[in-house]
């Protein structure tokens, strides 16, 4: 396909296949707080990789659909609609659902520090829109050296959040609200619009990949056990905020994390782009998972807190293979539960606050085409 052409009715497979793992990602990091430190703490670290994995794929999907075209305000308008409308939409589901329950402790100092920390997990959907604003103005040209200098401003300010007490305002931006602050995140960005950018060239990159594909996930396979590695045996001891602001949503800022994500990307897209076209289950499964993730991502706190505190219960505490099996059931539970909410939530009107179209059911949809059938 070339730069003239127009990619945005096309697929990425291997997009996709890193968006679905990403979003699996996301509830191991989730469901892991319910578990023992050991090994919960060394799971909740690797799956850290997820976020940055969606903010690489933003990159990649905005600079793949829309690099040689006018953006306008149709651009504005959808990504909106996907972003800031689900955040209005669900904020007071849960603080509603939390004031009922107690669930995620989001009150232990003020609604106002709950809204401008973003409101738990929705602090992504305010995140997202800076990088649609940026991508209006980034730079056309060069854009693997833009990459690197992005991605050494992000390591930069990464290091410094752990590294540097500061006095005043600067505390609160630099370790309170930086996960919200797009220049934190930037060189994941600008690596994915690169990626994007080099996908207008697919003859070419074709021909590598047909030559030197496995060789290639070989070589990412090394990097990512390599990296992770890394990620799960630094520490930064004696650094300012070395622990406190390195949990939580301060581990997607961990300095040490960009390798693992690059190279546990490039492996889930090099190895399950090819699995996808070999089998039409594998390429099922990982379509819809990649098709619902914002919805899922949206919803799944509520049923997560559901499935552990009614149907797990304290198993997971109990540590040992036992903890791990319940991990399991409580992972699947959990994505299974979301995906059907979602795809319910799709076939109303509702489908709007998860940032995606209506959609009938399945089983509708066959009916509907069983009865044009027949008549």
């Amino acid at each position: 396909m070339t730069r003239s052409s127009d990619p945005s009715r096309s697929r990425l497979p291997g997009a996709d296949a890193l968006r679905a793992c990403a979003l699996i990602a996301v509830l191991a990091v989730h469901t892991s707080a319910w578990g023992p430190r050991v090994p919960f703490q060394s799971i909740d670290q690797i799956a850290r990789f997820c976020v940055p994995a969606f903010i690489v794929l933003t990159g990649t999907v905005l600079a793949y659909r829309y690099t040689g075209r006018p953006l306008g305000a149709g651009f504005a308008r959808r990504r909106a609609a996907r972003t800031l409308l689900p955040w209005l939409a669900w904020v007071p589901v849960y603080i509603g659902f939390d004031v009922a329950t107690g669930a995620f402790g989001q009150y232990h100092e003020t609604l106002g520090t709950f809204l401008t920390e973003g409101a738990g997990h929705l602090w992504f959907l305010l995140l997202i829109p800076q990088f649609y604003l940026l991508f209006a103005v980034w730079p056309r040209h060069h854009r693997w050296a833009v990459a690197a200098a992005a991605l050494a401003v992000q390591t930069a300010l990464c290091l410094a959040r752990v590294y540097i007490t500061f006095p005043g305002w600067e505390s609160p931006v630099m370790l309170q609200y930086a996960s919200e602050l797009f220049p934190f995140w930037i060189g994941y960005f600008a690596v994915g619009v690169a990626v994007g950018d080099a996908m207008h060239h697919p003859g070419a990159l074709r021909r590598v990949l047909n030559v030197w594909r496995w060789k290639l996930t070989c070589v990412f396979a090394v990097a990512t056990v390599a990296s992770g590695y890394v990620l799960l045996t630094i520490h930064y001891s004696g650094a300012a905020a070395g622990t406190e602001f390195l949990g939580g949503t301060g581990a997607f800022l961990n300095p040490a994390l960009p390798p693992f994500v690059f190279s546990a990307g490039a492996l889930i897209a090099t190895s399950l782009a090819p699995a996808m076209r070999a089998s039409r289950s594998v390429a099922a499964t990982i379509s819809v998972l990649s098709e619902d993730s914002l919805g899922i991502y949206i919803v799944h706190p509520i049923l997560l807190f559901l499935i552990a505190s009614y149907v797990i219960g304290d198993r997971m505490s109990l540590g040992g293979v036992e903890a791990l099996l319940a991990w399991g059931v409580l992972m699947l539970a959990t994505l299974v539960t979301a995906l059907v909410v979602v795809r319910l939530l799709r076939a109303t009107p509702a489908a709007v606050t998860l940032g995606t179209t209506r959609a009938r059911l399945p089983l509708v949809r066959r009916a509907r085409i069983a009865r044009e059938h027949a008549a």
